[in-house]
């Protein structure tokens, strides 16, 4: 009797697991191939040149001043609309090179640093940008294009997801991107680290600074500025608490 109910129960709960596994699939593909879908119509690939230009001083009586391309750089970006304005975020890194990197940085110092900023859209649009803000050490910058920037914006959210939130965001990483080919991935939020940068389970590679993390709802929870080199599918990111910070410096 005993070894029966034992059968019979085995048989009730196989027949309970397997009707909740069919009915929840852990992970709705078809909803994120049409969530990466949308937000890559507003993906922005940014080319960023770094032109360096010599100062004579007045002892310097034969000095000529020259000017050269001295770096040059690519990341990922996000079209976004706030107050009914057009802008594309990026990070800080991406649109101004020299505060991160040492050599440039030391050349402040002996010539000008001037940035000229290019973004490629998923129509082929493309247009020069000018720089409207950057937080250094948040690594987030704002642009707004010179011309009329024709992709759809994405909406920055109003606060950051749940522990364990699905999330997903699209990059050129390497620099792989053309127009109507852009790449997209998906993961998980794991929270804040004590810095105070969201850690997400998303591969992260060169050209993929300047991504924007996007929850379900098509929102920018976060900006992507670097990864940990030991381990691939991890990326590190600015919160969208800091890009709204950021939009209230701006001179309106």
């Amino acid at each position: 009797m005993n070894i029966f109910r034992m059968i019979c129960a085995c048989i009730v709960l196989s027949a309970c697991t397997n009707n909740e596994s069919s009915q929840s699939p852990i992970v709705d593909k078809t909803l994120v191939s049409h969530r990466i879908s949308k937000a890559s119509k507003s993906f922005v690939f940014i080319e960023t040149a770094v032109e360096f230009t010599s100062i004579c001083s007045d002892e310097q009586s034969e000095c000529t001043e020259t000017s050269e391309t001295l770096h040059s750089a690519m990341g990922s970006g996000m079209t976004i609309k706030r107050k009914g304005t057009i802008y594309v975020l990026t990070a800080g890194h991406v649109c101004q090179p020299q505060h991160y990197d040492p050599y440039l940085s030391s050349l402040s110092g002996i010539g000008t640093i001037t940035n000229h900023l290019k973004g490629h859209g998923y129509f082929g649009n493309q247009s020069e940008f000018e720089i409207l803000g950057v937080n250094i050490p948040k690594d987030i910058c704002i642009l707004k294009s010179k011309n009329k920037w024709v992709s759809p914006p994405a909406k920055l959210a109003k606060k950051l997801p749940k522990q364990g939130s699905s999330l997903y965001m699209v990059a050129a990483p390497l620099g792989i991107f053309e127009p109507g080919v852009v790449l997209g991935f998906d993961g998980y939020y794991a929270g804040l680290d004590s810095e105070g940068d969201i850690l997400v389970s998303m591969p992260t590679r060169p050209g993929t600074s300047g991504a924007a993390i996007l929850n379900k709802e098509n929102e920018i929870v976060g900006i992507i500025h670097s990864a940990i080199s030991r381990i691939e599918n991890v990326g590190i990111g600015t919160p969208v608490t800091a890009v709204h910070e950021l939009f209230e410096t701006i001179k309106k």
